[in-house]
């Protein structure tokens, strides 16, 4: 058996799709809302996700965004089903209240008060016999995804008898189970949440969601594009091409890249030698600063230090916005 994890884009949602267990709770014009919304959540690094394939089929399917702590809140005070599908069309109806972050909003969260995650969708196919293979490989998507952000709550719309009894099993604390999703679909579904101190309480591998360590070089965020680039294998002419730039920009680029680090984490080129070809020197350079990026995710996510608060709170219009 191969299982192959594919890391959803704003291009590529869609194909999420088959593998919703909620599908049928969305009209055509319903389904077509819900993923204009996550192609720009996707396109502005809002949201997550990934999809798992078995031997080149889909098998097992992963999303979530970050959205604003009063509206969860508000949504665990009244549960209803389906959470996240209501919080997609309420942007769509009302994009300028909307209910998921935007970059400043998570910049923000990761430098103060933290961010909260509402998985929007999390299901695999129990049918292939290998079901703890599919739930530990998407366990690790999740993880590998949300490395760098400073999570505090992490809220879940799951649906189906497998999500379910998962989340009866997992870490999650139970706000409310449901047995049907919506009239004449009786698929059962449950609003599940996770913290700190419960996941600490339960488990001591969970808690690794909510590590977080504050970023010190603090690279734009366009250095961060070509770090990521880079983290993929990328060379300068292909990140030029996936940039838009010239190869003299990516180049330029990269030395504002590392005469930064240089400047914030002196320690960490302490062994590097100084060979006399200049550009030998840049390559192990490169090579110091994808490693500590690497091991430091918290660098390629939004950071602000000084920014205003936020506007006044979205709960009070969230009952009549989500029913």
């Amino acid at each position: 058996m191969q299982v192959v994890e594919l890391t959803l884009t704003s291009a590529t949602v869609e194909r999420s799709v088959p593998l919703w267990p909620d599908r049928a709770a969305y009209s055509s014009t319903e389904l077509e809302q819900s993923l204009r919304v996550l192609r720009q959540l996707f396109a502005r690094r809002c949201a997550h996700g990934s999809i798992l394939t078995v031997n080149g089929v889909p098998r097992a399917c992963g999303l979530s965004a970050f959205v604003h702590a009063d509206v969860l809140d508000a949504g665990i005070a009244d549960p209803m089903p389906l959470l996240a599908k209501r919080l997609l069309l309420w942007e769509t109806a009302a994009p300028q209240r909307s209910p998921f972050l935007d970059e400043t909003d998570i910049a923000r969260g990761n430098a103060r008060e933290g961010l909260h995650l509402l998985i929007i969708q999390a299901h695999f196919d129990a049918s292939t016999g290998h079901a703890d293979i599919l739930l530990g490989t998407l366990t690790r998507a999740f993880y590998r995804l949300h490395a760098g952000y400073r999570l505090v709550r992490v809220v879940a719309d799951y649906v189906g008898e497998v999500s379910v009894g998962v989340a009866r099993a997992g870490e999650f604390d139970v706000i409310r189970e449901f047995p049907s999703i919506a009239p004449g679909l009786d698929v059962p579904s449950a609003l599940v949440v996770l913290t700190p101190e419960s996941g600490g309480a339960r488990s001591g591998t969970i808690i690794q969601t909510f590590v977080y360590h504050p970023p010190r070089v603090l690279f734009t965020a366009r250095e961060q594009e070509l770090l990521r680039c880079a983290l993929e294998g990328a060379p300068d002419d292909i990140v030029a091409e996936r940039l838009g730039l010239t190869l003299s920009s990516v180049k330029a680029r990269w030395t504002r890249v590392q005469q930064r680090a240089m400047q914030m984490v002196p320690e960490l080129f302490h062994s590097v030698p100084l060979p006399k070809q200049a550009h030998r020197r840049g390559a192990q350079t490169r090579h110091l600063v994808l490693e500590y990026v690497r091991a430091n995710p918290s660098e390629l996510t939004p950071y602000l230090r000084d920014v205003a608060r936020a506007g006044p709170p979205l709960a009070t219009s969230l009952s009549a916005a989500i029913r």
